[in-house]
């Protein structure tokens, strides 16, 4: 889990069932949770009104791989697609305030994405439904307002890339090693992931940081130790070198 860009949650659970998302975001305050659209997560999301929220560079997969399959249909959509992603690059180029996003995006993006449903559904009733185009077309077409829902929040991002980046040094690791030892090492390992890939996202040093925080534990006890997670430590560091 990434949580409002500023920290990583690597949990580890014996499979891909709704159970852990139900107890992760029990409680939670949470407004969005953005996914590649698994089925496992609706049921949870609407248990606890969280709005589900779709992720184009999944949907946008879908359609290469059609197209990689000489699929004209495909590689028009992919075309399509890409206007998309040249007005976010765009807008973090210029480091946009959220309030200019989402009014960029309502008249800009809107309108494209109106657009390219409307090619997606006129090319799905000819699109065989097992064919690579037609599966492409379905998981677009079933996911449409998560998929158009991150026009509504100018926090919001397209897709889920920063979560896909940060688990890919997982996914590359599992070639390196077959298994943590035990449930708990896995518990524990995972711990360990969620500090580091959070200072990774907030720009800090990992080495340094654990260095640091084991430094000043023994002089935290019974204090707010919120005030040792990457982020706040990130934020102090920042001011120091300031």
């Amino acid at each position: 889990y990434v949580g409002d860009k500023k920290w990583v949650w690597f949990e580890w659970e014996p499979g891909r069932s709704s159970k852990g998302l139900t107890e992760f975001i029990k409680g939670s305050l949470a407004e969005y949770f953005q996914s590649d659209g698994y089925a496992a997560y609706d049921k949870p999301l609407e248990l606890y009104d969280i709005d589900s929220l779709g992720c184009w560079a999944h949907a946008r997969r879908y359609f290469v791989k059609a197209a990689d399959s000489k699929s004209k249909d495909a590689e028009g959509v992919v075309k399509k697609i890409a206007p998309l992603y040249g007005i976010e690059k765009k807008l973090k180029e210029e480091n946009a305030s959220p309030e200019k996003v989402k009014s960029v995006r309502g008249e800009e993006s809107r309108p494209l994405l109106e657009s390219l449903f409307a090619d997606i559904e006129q090319l799905n009733k000819n699109a065989l439904p097992e064919g690579l185009l037609g599966k492409a077309c379905n998981y677009v077409l079933k996911r449409k307002s998560k998929l158009m829902c991150y026009l509504d929040d100018g926090e919001l991002d397209i897709d889920n890339n920063l979560a896909e980046r940060t688990i890919r040094q997982i996914a590359v690791g599992r070639k390196n090693w077959m298994f943590s030892g035990s449930i708990d090492g896995a518990h524990f390992a995972a711990k360990f992931y969620s500090l580091i890939q959070s200072c990774k996202l907030q720009g800090v040093d990992p080495a340094h940081y654990l260095t640091e925080v084991l430094r000043y534990l023994p002089d935290y006890e019974g204090e707010d130790m919120a005030s040792l997670l990457p982020d706040a430590y990130a934020m102090r560091y920042l001011e120091n070198k300031g």
